[in-house]
């Protein structure tokens, strides 16, 4: 049973519907991520809606980058599509925008909301459910991390909140996600 959607997200020209809010951050300052289970032509997608350091696009895409230099590994997100929010007049959703004025302490300080789409959804590394599924998943993030290594990569962000299980062909599996800060 399709459960119903309870909003719809744009990423880029395609429309999601939102199906739950998996994950939000809370507190005044950060990233302001959101994590959305959503759907698109019968297919489950997670949309991560976040803010992220800088304008330009080096600054921004850093987690495309590491998404696409780590495509194939197993337990690794695969990325979909990912965009810049933009507003209703085409302008690019930036902090930058919403400043009275930049004081010079402030200068290079803005956000850009951002939003990557990718799939599959895995679920918390805490709600393993045998002892065996526990330590399989934890070889398995620890082979991720190998294998990014020998790619040159470092995660630097390697965390309880960061660490899933994924549910593939009736096996469990390890998966590392965030690779923003890589």
């Amino acid at each position: 049973p399709n459960p119903s959607p309870i909003g719809k997200i744009q990423v880029n020209d395609n429309w999601y519907d939102i199906l739950e809010v998996i994950w939000a951050s809370h507190g005044l300052v950060g990233r302001g991520t959101v994590c959305y289970l959503t759907r698109k032509d019968d297919q489950q997608y997670i949309i991560k809606d976040h803010w992220v350091a800088g304008d330009a696009n080096d600054d921004i895409f850093n987690e495309v980058i590491m998404l696409k230099k780590m495509q194939g590994v197993r337990g690794v997100p695969e990325l979909v599509e990912f965009g810049k929010v933009k507003l209703s007049t085409g302008e690019v959703d930036n902090t930058r925008t919403y400043r009275y004025r930049e004081l010079p302490s402030l200068t290079g300080t803005w956000r850009t909301h951002f939003r990557l789409v990718m799939k599959p959804r895995g679920r918390p590394l805490h709600k393993f459910q045998t002892k065996l599924e526990f330590l399989r998943a934890i070889r398995d993030i620890v082979a991720i991390q190998q294998e990014a290594y020998e790619r040159g990569i470092l995660h630097r962000d390697c965390s309880l909140h960061n660490a899933m299980i994924e549910e593939a062909d009736g096996n469990s599996l390890g998966m590392l996600i965030d690779w923003e800060f890589a």
